[in-house]
């Protein structure tokens, strides 16, 4: 199915979001061996016997045992080459680790057989692990004893990104993606958030209204005017106000909107995992040619506008949402066939 414009809007917010969180420092680098203040070790990640989301894919206490290795955290970061963006005295973090495999029992396993830099030292065909970004987890090609040590350097974002409407956001569970402090969701045990939890703090997009401007005739653009609701949630005044700040702050923002029927979509398929086709989200922002057909990544420019921030409670969280007027200027059909030889054909 061709993904139009609602669509690929919503995946470009996400995605630009994802980066700023990264930029603005809301994430965590958990090396092997890292330990928490009670000396638990934080890389360790954890057998799961039975994961319900992978039934689709014929995993059960028997096919699945010990293949799915769980860490503390969803939202791994899967990006290369962000960097925080540091001012006024704060000290620059580390960049974000980008996961490249799991230490089992000390001995490293690579997530692919080949690096940037050749063949991968230790790769193993008959056991390897798939990374799962998304849902913070790896995925053994043959099932290993329950007892080993799987251990995983990676970053994980503190601010998730999702798309929801706000009513359906609210039938969430929510749940604090920590191991520090005395945090009662996942304190003492790896506990993997299943059906409709959601560690917080959070963002859903939501697309709430749209209408049309006039045609520009300089440049054949078709001007697409969203209202946008960005929905927060956390259980920290501090962390909220931040977040607000961080999208709120985009006001009068251009960004360039990638086409994802030509570019491949980043992550994706039950197991989460990063497309071999992946462009970094920056390149793409290039203009550059990434499909046979020689359509461009770029279908789209946008800005930011009206920004606007409410803030209230819901049940035991802070919540605020930025409401935004995005405009999205989109390049019409320029020929008679109903195509366009600058970017996709959104009128079939």
């Amino acid at each position: 199915m061709l993904i139009k414009p609602r669509q690929l809007l919503k995946l470009n917010l996400k995605m630009y979001l994802d980066q700023m969180f990264v930029r603005d420092g809301c994430y965590q680098n958990i090396t092997k061996g890292l330990t928490a203040y009670d000396g638990t070790d934080i890389s360790q990640l954890a057998c799961v016997a039975n994961s319900s989301d992978l039934a689709e894919l014929g995993f059960t206490t028997t096919t699945g045992a010990g293949k799915v290795w769980q860490s503390p955290f969803r939202n791994w970061v899967y990006e290369s080459g962000l960097v925080h963006s540091y001012d006024r005295g704060e000290t620059q973090k580390a960049a974000p680790i980008l996961c490249s495999g799991v230490y089992i029992n000390n001995v490293f396993k690579p997530s692919e057989s080949t690096m940037p830099w050749g063949v991968a030292e230790g790769w193993d065909p008959t056991c390897y692990p798939t990374v799962d970004w998304m849902n913070g987890r790896v995925i053994m090609s043959s099932g290993l004893d329950s007892g080993d040590t799987v251990q995983a350097s990676y970053s994980y974002g503190e601010v998730s990104v999702q798309i929801a409407n706000r009513r359906n956001a609210n039938l969430d569970e929510y749940v604090g993606n920590t191991r520090y402090g005395t945090n009662t969701d996942f304190y003492g045990a790896i506990s993997y958030p299943s059906g409709r939890f959601q560690p917080t703090p959070v963002v859903f997009i939501q697309i709430s209204a749209q209408n049309f401007e006039q045609y520009e005739l300089g440049n054949r653009s078709f001007v697409d005017m969203n209202q946008v609701d960005f929905h927060c949630y956390s259980r920290s005044s501090t962390v909220l106000d931040n977040i607000l700040d961080t999208i709120r702050l985009q006001n009068r923002r251009a960004l360039k909107m990638i086409d994802f029927n030509v570019a491949p979509i980043p992550l994706s398929g039950f197991l989460g995992q990063r497309s071999p086709d992946y462009v970094l989200y920056s390149i793409l922002q290039n203009n550059v040619v990434v499909h046979p057909s020689g359509y461009s990544s770029l279908y789209a420019d946008a800005q930011f506008e009206d920004m606007s921030v409410a803030s209230d409670s819901f049940s035991d969280f802070e919540y605020g949402h930025v409401t935004a007027t995005v405009r999205t200027e989109i390049i019409v059909p320029d020929n008679v066939l109903g195509t366009s030889t600058l970017g996709y054909n959104y009128w079939s």
